[in-house]
């Protein structure tokens, strides 16, 4: 095993996004303009729900989902977690005219630790395809980051309902949802990118801890939504 700081550094560029009236920061040859087309062309995250007072945007990856939520929610609190050190710096870069969201450079984990994220070194996937771990295990390349709970951001903010919870986190949820117990009630609802392909049990996890505390589910492209609360 191999420490690294961080995957091979790709060029960055900018351009105009007419879908938020900004220019946003990206990475050539990587994956980063798959997922604004994701958010923005394809409208993944334009959800049925009341306006939400505070959002939580876990696995923000380089801020386009959080830039969504803020043009179509502009007087939400939308806090943005995310692990990589290069996807922190451009969510940097991209929400820093938004005093609205509130970067946090974590990764979301059942308890406050630190944590190991084992990273690609090179290629497209390298600021998409890593997982997080209470240890290295096999992984070749990885580097330490600070996790936090979902319930350490609520006491830590006071916040009091989180009106959307977007997950996105690369297998992380299975431990998320079996420790869901403190925070689940809080939640109105949800948009998941379950990763049962990297983390057998995420399904079930959603499936046993998350899916009993909603009325409605559904489905659109590779996201699971839950909606209408059970009180």
């Amino acid at each position: 095993m191999q420490a690294v700081t961080s995957p091979q550094t790709a060029s960055i560029g900018s351009v105009f996004s007419p879908h938020i009236g900004q220019n946003v920061y990206y990475r050539a040859r990587s994956m980063d303009f798959a997922v604004y087309k994701q958010v923005f062309l394809h409208d993944e995250y334009d959800l049925p729900i009341d306006t939400p007072d505070v959002i939580l945007d876990l696995g923000a990856h380089v801020g386009f989902a959080s830039l969504f939520f803020a043009k179509k929610y502009p007087k939400a609190t939308i806090y943005s977690v995310e692990p990589q050190p290069e996807n922190y710096q451009l969510l940097l870069k991209n929400t820093k005219d938004h005093p609205n969201i509130i970067p946090l450079n974590y990764a979301i984990w059942s308890e406050d630790k630190p944590l190991q994220l084992s990273v690609p070194t090179q290629g497209p996937k390298s600021y998409w395809d890593f997982q997080v771990n209470e240890t290295a295990g096999n992984a070749d390349h990885f580097i330490t980051v600070d996790g936090i709970s979902i319930q350490s951001l609520i006491q830590r903010f006071d916040i009091d309902r989180i009106g959307l919870l977007k997950i996105d986190i690369e297998g992380s949820e299975k431990e998320l949802f079996e420790h869901s117990e403190r925070w689940i009630g809080s939640v109105d609802a949800m948009i998941i990118e379950l990763h049962e392909n990297l983390t057998p049990g995420c399904d079930a996890s959603y499936n046993t801890y998350i899916r009993p505390h909603f009325g409605k589910t559904m489905t659109r492209a590779e996201h699971t939504i839950a909606l209408d609360p059970i009180r």
